[in-house]
């Protein structure tokens, strides 16, 4: 899917709350099917010591714990894993941030 920059009116762009820049659409996402991000969660919750943020470990862990018949699934719920775990850090360093270090 392509989006042509040119033929969105800044208008929409603003009631949206979307910011456009000459990258593109910044505060998209990238697209997964459902399965990958059920399988990716059911994962974390069933085994959420055993995954790192390290996308070649958790690759082998996807391969001994999901049946999956193609290598692409493998590595796209391996991936949604990593991208998970990334984000899981990142959301315990804000919050056990003190006061002083966000504000500076």
């Amino acid at each position: 899917m392509c989006y042509v920059r040119s033929k969105v009116p800044q208008q929409i762009l603003q009631d949206t709350g979307k910011q456009f820049s000459r990258e593109g659409w910044s505060n998209l996402g990238k697209v997964r099917i459902d399965v990958v991000k059920k399988t990716a969660r059911e994962l974390l919750e069933r085994y959420p010591d055993k995954f790192t943020t390290d996308f070649e470990e958790n690759k082998q862990l996807v391969v001994q714990l999901v049946n999956t018949q193609t290598k692409w699934m493998q590595n796209r719920i391996a991936g949604y894993v990593t991208s998970l775990k990334h984000l899981e850090e990142k959301r315990k360093a804000v919050a056990t941030a003190t006061p002083e270090e966000a504000s500076a």
